[in-house]
């Protein structure tokens, strides 16, 4: 599945993924190149990935906000490299009130058993979350950040 320079903007999910929900995905890995994905609001994350893969790259997200789980990606037993990206919440064109940006769980990437992330040569700024601002991380899974900004 590749998703190059494509902009996303104000998808609303009532339910699980405003962008993507993918279950184990069989066609390889997940691509996402020169894209921008803005002001989209989702029940659970924007993207939502169960036994897949996925490299992103050069891609920004603006303004997108969950009501529960992550305002960017749910991972179980998945794995994903960001590199050159910005991920800023500093924007909020989805007019979510403060008290429902605290109720989200975390800020952008949620990890679940033996999940793998990557970021490299990234900015990240303005999330929130209850129990991370950014990343959480359950079970076995492993976090590699290199030349990031936050």
């Amino acid at each position: 599945m590749w998703f190059d320079q494509i902009k996303v903007q104000r998808l609303a999910a009532l339910d699980q993924a405003a962008f993507l929900f993918v279950i184990q995905n069989a066609q390889g890995t997940i691509r996402l190149y020169d894209s921008v994905v803005e002001d989209c609001l989702s029940t659970s994350s924007l993207i939502s990935l169960t036994f897949g893969n996925m490299t992103i790259e050069n891609t920004s997200f603006l303004g997108n906000y969950a009501q529960l789980g992550a305002n960017g990606i749910s991972m179980l037993y998945s794995s994903a490299k960001i590199t050159n990206s910005t991920i800023d919440n500093q924007r909020n064109n989805v007019k979510v009130t403060a008290a429902a940006m605290r109720m989200v769980d975390t800020g952008f990437i949620s990890m679940n058993y033996q999940s793998q992330i990557q970021l490299n040569n990234s900015t990240v700024r303005g999330l929130v979350g209850q129990s991370s601002s950014f990343i959480s991380a359950n079970g076995r899974s492993s976090i590699s950040i290199a030349n990031s900004t936050f």
